[in-house]
């Protein structure tokens, strides 16, 4: 292994934080969060175990990183075909489509990793969660003005709808052969159901 891997110092702990999230991620489909410690993290990735702690502190730290590298590619899916000309049921199917198929990829998305942070790291994970939670009300919001959507408060319908998805995520993330598609057919159908429905 080159004692540097990159053309710079900062290229260089980029591209080992991303191979340590990697065997992460190969070490939780294997063995889930609490079956995974930093020592194996260290040694699925080719690394000294000392060479860990340059990039994070422990391993809630390394729980925070991973989950927000999850976070960032569901974002970043998201926010890329995302198409505000189209009706707000239309966006609500993709926005429930783009997560369902992100947390079929995504080991660990199961697991209930926010309890393994402290309050300075839930802090810092929900502002990754942000620009969704705007777009998914944005989405309802639009809905209310079209008149797709009952005429209640976006943060309540909003909520409804975050509940409701979050109700499938372990169970999605656990069924290595669920059909994100065909879940998500049959879960925005009543997502529209309630909030269509008499205000």
């Amino acid at each position: 292994m080159p004692s540097i891997w990159g053309t710079s110092l900062e290229e260089h702990r980029a591209l080992v934080l991303e191979r340590l999230l990697d065997a992460f991620a190969d070490l939780v489909r294997e063995r889930g969060v609490e079956g995974t410690t930093l020592a194996a993290v260290a040694e699925r990735a080719g690394l000294a175990r000392s060479a860990v702690y340059n990039h994070v502190r422990d391993k809630h730290d390394l729980v925070l990183a991973h989950t927000e590298r999850g976070l960032k590619k569901a974002a970043e899916q998201l926010h890329a075909s995302h198409d505000t000309s189209q009706t707000a049921d239309r966006r609500l199917d993709h926005f429930v489509r783009t997560a369902f198929h992100s947390w079929i990829a995504e080991p660990g998305a199961s697991a209930d990793l926010v309890s393994q942070l402290d309050e300075a790291q839930r802090i810092r994970l929900f502002s990754h969660l942000a620009p969704m939670t705007r777009m998914l009300r944005g989405i309802v919001e639009d809905g209310i003005v079209e008149g797709t959507f009952r005429g209640a408060p976006p943060d309540h319908l909003a909520g409804f709808v975050s509940a409701t998805l979050e109700g499938y995520r372990r169970s999605l993330s656990d069924d290595t052969d669920a059909d994100a598609d065909e879940l998500a057919d049959v879960v925005v159908s009543l997502l529209l159901d309630g909030l269509s429905g008499p205000s």
